[in-house]
């Protein structure tokens, strides 16, 4: 199924309105400017105007160009068709701020909210964010530093560098032993929060080296042991190799 809209810029001394839709694509098939004060009547008078009684106005079927904005001419109109394959509510818009505000939008329903509905989001809950996969050859990488986080795994080069990133001042970086790595032992760490990011240049020596955020060290038996490396995944095993598969 598809829908046709016809857009009217009645206004032939004012700028183009820049309209947009959200949701997917529509398909320009016609398009037309008048030197003579339009109103949308008169369009609809246009398109009817003729044996078939509908239509009457240019329509390109064959190569319409898709588009998700089209600047709707000063005294003209524009002719659109949305394939209705999207289902859900969407904004249909001019992108000149000012109109939107007094009013120039409206909302595009595409099927009913039993087609659209995904189920509730409790699947969602408690699920560690994905932290992107690193670049291949050992190259410089990113690891996205926060709390809730998987344990990071890299692969880098020597001389290469890993960016641990974060924004506000809640976290630090510390590389450690592996057995406190293991245990989240943080004890004798940097404890103190600090702003990111924290560069780290892999060394000429090949091996595998252990970090992990070295915030809240707990005070209670077992001591020493770091809540955000424990409880918030901020731990990373950065693997230095001259080959990374």
């Amino acid at each position: 199924w598809w829908v046709e809209i016809v857009l009217v810029n009645n206004n032939k001394v004012a700028a183009a309105h820049p309209i947009h839709q959200h949701g997917g694509w529509y398909w320009v098939v016609g398009e037309g400017q008048f030197e003579i004060d339009i109103n949308s009547t008169y369009i609809k008078h246009l398109d009817q105007n003729c044996t078939a009684k509908k239509n009457c106005l240019p329509r390109n079927f064959d190569n319409p160009p898709p588009k998700d904005t089209i600047q709707v001419p000063p005294g003209g109109y524009a002719i659109i068709r949305t394939k209705l394959d999207n289902a859900g509510t969407w904004i249909f818009h001019c992108h000149i701020n000012y109109h939107v505000t007094i009013g120039m939008a409206m909302v595009l329903q595409t099927g009913e909210q039993r087609d659209w509905w995904t189920g509730h989001l409790n699947r969602n809950v408690n699920v560690p964010c994905e932290t992107p996969p690193p670049p291949p050859g050992g190259g410089p990488t990113t690891i996205y530093w926060f709390y809730g986080m998987e344990n990071a795994e890299r692969c880098v080069t020597p001389g290469m560098t890993v960016t641990f990133n974060w924004v506000n001042k809640a976290h630090n970086v510390n590389i450690m032993k592996k057995a406190d790595y293991d245990s989240c032992y943080v004890k004798g760490y940097n404890n103190a929060a600090a702003v990111g990011d924290h560069n780290w240049i892999a060394p000429m020596v090949p091996g595998t080296y252990y970090f992990a955020c070295g915030r809240f060290p707990s005070i209670k038996i077992p001591k020493g042991i770091g809540y955000h490396c424990l409880h918030g995944g901020m731990k990373a095993k950065i693997h230095v190799r001259s080959v990374c598969p």
